[in-house]
């Protein structure tokens, strides 16, 4: 849960499929918009993750992270060969990265549904059952931070409060 894993977390947290849905619950290989008041650590217990099978949608996608750092460049997929977008990462504004940094979230665009595949080691993948995706740079940026007034949450946020009459 966000509340036990990021407790100084200021703001809800956020996945993203198409437009970013609250969340409370976190699973492992997926990333999270979450918003804090400085700059920290957050230390999580559990066996590292070396290897993980992301799905992700044609449009954009946040994708996690592993245990290890690993260059952009490594990454499979399935379809084989999957075009890319480069991977983006947000620290005040977007900016491209060739590493996936533990505990840091991504952006990446895809041009087709599959699977993206993640692995510290070469032996965690199947090299005949994948191929490295094939990265072509844009200038089209991932979508702008989540507005907690605007992400969907089942109903649309007042913008003005009012006390009326009693009827009848």
């Amino acid at each position: 849960r966000r509340s036990v894993l990021f407790p100084a977390a200021i703001s809800r947290c956020f996945s993203y499929s198409g437009s970013y849905e609250p969340r409370d619950s976190l699973r492992s290989g997926c990333a999270y918009w979450l918003k804090f008041p400085l700059a920290d650590s957050a230390f999580i217990t559990g066996a590292p993750v070396m290897s993980a099978t992301v799905a992700v949608s044609d449009g954009w996608n946040m994708i996690g992270s592993l245990f290890q750092a690993i260059p952009s460049s490594s990454i499979s997929s399935d379809p084989p060969g999957m075009i890319t977008s480069q991977f983006y990462h947000y620290a005040g504004k977007y900016t491209p990265a060739t590493e996936i940094e533990p505990g840091k979230g991504y952006w990446v665009k895809v041009h087709q549904s599959g699977s993206l595949f993640l692995s510290t080691t070469t032996a965690g993948l199947n090299a005949s059952a994948h191929s490295s995706i094939r990265i072509v740079p844009t200038f089209e940026l991932p979508p702008p931070p989540p507005d907690e007034s605007t992400a969907s949450s089942g109903g649309e946020v007042p913008k003005e409060y009012a006390l009326e009459q009693a009827y009848p």
